[in-house]
């Protein structure tokens, strides 16, 4: 299939079904708006979409990066109907199905991109995980704590943190350190205690990063250097 939008009708129906959900939890993902001329339409330049199946966001990330390497990175950025197609494409991975046929999507914005929001567009399922992966793409690993929870987890913490603060969340030295402290190797998840909100865990580390960031330059600090710079509450993650 080529890679398509949706359009303004497209866009309308797909948001009643998400609506729809919220009293028939059950009810059928409307995956003819994919392929039907009336409700989408094809990108250009021509680009092939195939589905994959992925274990974590990283995976997910590096997939969309891919994907979307032949369109330009500013109109991908704000096309909505390219995010909700997409969305509506992976809907069953992002958002399966329980025991009982019944599914949770929760806020629309998950699925459609909510563009006028600064602080909350990011939170698109895909379109967020795609941001962070581009503001890192010469080593994403680097950002492994926020990469590593799997696609259907709508906002882990660490992510969801540091997506909220667009300038930490481009940082490769804070984004580094985020992976050094809280990321688990072992288990390939965050670590027990991350999302807590005092004594060392994400919260307090973006407050005191956001501190930092008005008397240093970030970008000019080892991740090693700044992780020294964290007051001692922070010692139980290193």
């Amino acid at each position: 299939m080529d890679l398509r939008r949706l359009t303004k009708r497209g866009l309308e129906l797909f948001r009643e079904f998400l609506n729809l959900l919220l009293n028939d939890a059950a009810a059928d993902v409307p995956i003819n708006l994919l392929a039907d001329e009336r409700f989408s339409e094809a990108v250009v330049p021509r680009t092939e979409y195939c589905p994959e199946t992925f274990s974590d966001r990283m995976q997910l990330a590096a997939y969309l990066d891919r994907l979307l390497t032949p369109l330009p990175v500013t109109s991908v950025q704000t096309d909505e109907g390219l995010w909700s197609w997409l969305a509506l494409a992976f809907f069953d991975q992002l958002c399966p199905a329980g025991s009982d046929g019944t599914r949770d999507p929760g806020s629309l914005g998950r699925w459609i991109p909510q563009l006028d929001e600064s602080r909350r567009y990011y939170r698109h399922m895909l379109l967020g995980p795609y941001m962070l992966y581009q503001a890192h793409r010469d080593s994403p690993e680097r950002a492994t704590a926020l990469f590593c929870n799997p696609v259907d987890v709508a906002t882990p913490e660490v992510f969801r943190l540091f997506i909220e603060n667009p300038d930490l969340a481009r940082s490769k030295t804070a984004v580094a350190v985020a992976t050094q402290l809280y990321y688990n190797p072992r288990t390939r998840r965050t670590k027990r205690g991350t999302g807590r909100k005092e004594s060392g865990g994400c919260r307090r580390l973006i407050q005191i990063l956001r501190q930092f960031d008005c008397t240093y330059d970030l970008e000019t600090l080892s991740p090693a250097t700044l992780c020294a710079m964290l007051p001692k509450e922070f010692a139980y993650f290193q």
